[in-house]
């Protein structure tokens, strides 16, 4: 039988402090659609991917 493993989600804590803040202030933003998720992931200095799975985890949290 095949078992089948989950990657653990990554762990917001290892964003820097600087990230973590913007990532706290502008969610809100994002969410409401005040900025697109490219410039989120700019300002967090992100790539589009590592970003999706961030707002993910974070997701979770809120």
């Amino acid at each position: 039988m095949k078992q089948e493993f989950s990657l653990p989600l990554l762990n917001i804590c290892l964003l820097t402090k600087e990230q973590r803040e913007l990532l706290t202030l502008n969610y809100s933003r994002w969410a409401n659609k005040a900025i697109t998720s490219t410039e989120f992931a700019k300002l967090l200095n992100l790539n589009q991917s590592l970003f999706k799975k961030i707002i993910q985890e974070y997701d979770l949290m809120v």
